[in-house]
């Protein structure tokens, strides 16, 4: 038995429900997630920071007024703006170097940020430690729980008509002469589709066939109860040496970058080497009770700092490769994805496999 639809889109983390909400507003959409949930992959493990100038030599995240609107667009179209903690962030310089770096990006974004001293830091925040002298405060940017994210883009998604399966898993597609492409479902089902989506993340490797030269990164994040003394409610979103993020009584600290690895069980050591350099920005976390640990993979395209959209083969496109900016360029291109599956011609260039 075969169904058809518009679009398939294989996969159901950021990309993937950024993906199924834009394109089930005209479109008729299935998703196809081999695990029991969406986000239970590097979607899941993620803290949700959408930090618009990252880096140790902060520079803004690529077309970040468009991106912070795309965001903001979908989770409102999704009836989930409440997720969307808006805050800013503070950036307190661990060393000198970091600070010489945090005030130059002060002087060139001035309309963005702005430079704390120390003292004015103490006063704002007297938990926060900054040995460089200061910190950066980035005006717009904020956090996201990715993992309730994705459940609302794909509950609204279904609201529209969408077809969303978990336990799914697309073990093969070949293009069809009519121009559709055909696609196997758990080895058997068989599913007619106008486009495929691939977004995997990491699943992208159990297809030799796409032959994508993406490379992996393992990253962990804890989250840890509030130290006693310490009001996680009145502190800031953290971004320096390692992150902090505010939730409820509780933070998630994050992360690590582990391009060797051997299993994707999230490690002790890991979580203790988390604790330690987050509690240079926040000392009470140097001794913080951790409650739980993730992990995941994130992947990226090497030595560039943009995603990865493009079509693959005539129906077949690829939509991943989000490394650690997923928040500010999912929703981004998601946004442009009816166009692009039309007119391929009309995706940017940066975020093509012909981008060099």
């Amino acid at each position: 038995m075969s169904s058809s639809f518009d679009v398939a889109i294989a996969g159901a983390g950021l990309a993937g429900s950024c993906a199924a909400l834009t394109l089930s507003r005209t479109r008729r959409v299935v998703v196809l997630e081999p695990e029991a949930e969406p986000a239970t992959r590097a979607s899941g493990a993620a803290a949700g920071l959408a930090n618009p100038l990252m880096g140790r030599r902060p520079r803004l995240a690529w077309r970040i007024d468009e991106a912070l609107d795309a965001l903001r667009t979908v989770l409102r179209e999704a009836g989930a703006e409440k997720l969307l903690r808006e805050n800013g962030i503070v950036r307190p310089a661990v060393t000198g170097r970091h600070a010489a770096a945090f005030r130059e990006a002060a002087e060139e974004h001035p309309d963005r940020t702005a430079w704390i001293d120390e003292n004015e830091l103490a006063e704002r925040h007297p938990a926060v430690r900054a040995d460089g002298g200061g910190a950066l405060l980035v005006r717009r940017g904020g956090a996201v729980d990715v993992p309730a994210m994705t459940r609302a883009l794909l509950a609204k998604a279904e609201v529209r008509g969408a077809t969303v399966r978990f336990g799914a898993h697309l073990t093969n597609w070949r293009e069809t002469p009519g121009g559709g492409v055909r696609i196997s479902v758990n080895g058997a089902e068989t599913l007619e589709a106008e486009h495929l989506v691939l977004a995997p993340g990491a699943g992208f490797s159990a297809f030799p066939a796409l032959d994508l030269d993406l490379e992996k990164i393992k990253g962990q994040t804890i989250r840890v109860r509030a130290p006693v003394g310490l009001d996680a409610g009145s502190l800031p979103f953290l971004s320096g040496s390692g992150y902090v993020v505010p939730d409820g009584d509780a933070l998630v600290l994050g992360s690590t970058y582990e391009r060797d690895f051997d299993d994707l069980a999230p490690s002790p050591d890991q979580s203790d080497y988390i604790l330690q350099k987050t509690s240079r920005m926040l000392p009470a976390l140097a001794e913080a009770d951790v409650v739980e640990a993730r992990a995941g993979v994130r992947v990226k395209v090497p030595n560039s700092r943009y995603p990865l959209l493009d079509r693959l083969a005539r129906r077949v496109w690829y939509f991943g490769a989000l490394g650690s900016k997923g928040l500010l360029t999912a929703p981004l291109l998601a946004r442009g994805l009816p166009r692009f599956l039309g007119e391929p011609a009309a995706l940017p260039r940066e975020v093509t496999l012909g981008r060099d």
